[in-house]
């Protein structure tokens, strides 16, 4: 018997979703620590020097550990990547055609469920409530970052 294409893709998600690190409320609170460390830090620009001796400075600051701010953040960063583009989406619906309507809300309903299906129930509800915050946060680290 062959797997349908969403269920595989289902059972993918949900493999990921056990390996992914929960987020509770002090991590999430360190993270937003490192992040906000780094950003001072870094400044006004950045280089490979200035990363170099911001991120321990963030690290230390925020009281995490390499591999712990690499696991939570990569979460954090698929979660604002995620709400992100729902928000570009929702931003842009007063102008998309009335014939176009149904597949923007089937767009959105599918990042929904990617982020739902992704990581843990809690994590994501922790995630939602500070929505702005994290979001802000992520695109001050994009825009500093970027090319």
């Amino acid at each position: 018997m062959q797997r349908r294409g969403n269920e595989l893709t289902g059972g993918d998600a949900r493999t990921l979703a056990f390996a992914s690190l929960r987020i509770d409320a002090p991590l999430l609170d360190r993270l937003l620590g490192y992040q906000r460390a780094l950003l001072q830090e870094l400044g006004a620009g950045w280089s490979p020097e200035a990363m170099a001796s911001a991120h321990p400075v963030a690290l230390a600051s925020a009281g995490l550990s390499q591999d712990v701010v690499e696991r939570a953040l990569a979460v954090v960063r698929r979660f604002a990547g995620n709400r992100e583009v729902a928000r570009r989406l929702r931003a842009h619906s007063e102008d998309i055609a009335p014939d176009r309507a149904g597949d923007l809300q089937e767009r959105l309903a599918a990042l929904d469920r990617e982020l739902r299906e992704r990581d843990d129930p809690e994590s994501v509800a922790l995630l939602l409530a500070h929505e702005d915050e994290v979001l802000e946060l992520h695109r001050r680290l994009l825009h500093l970052l970027g090319p």
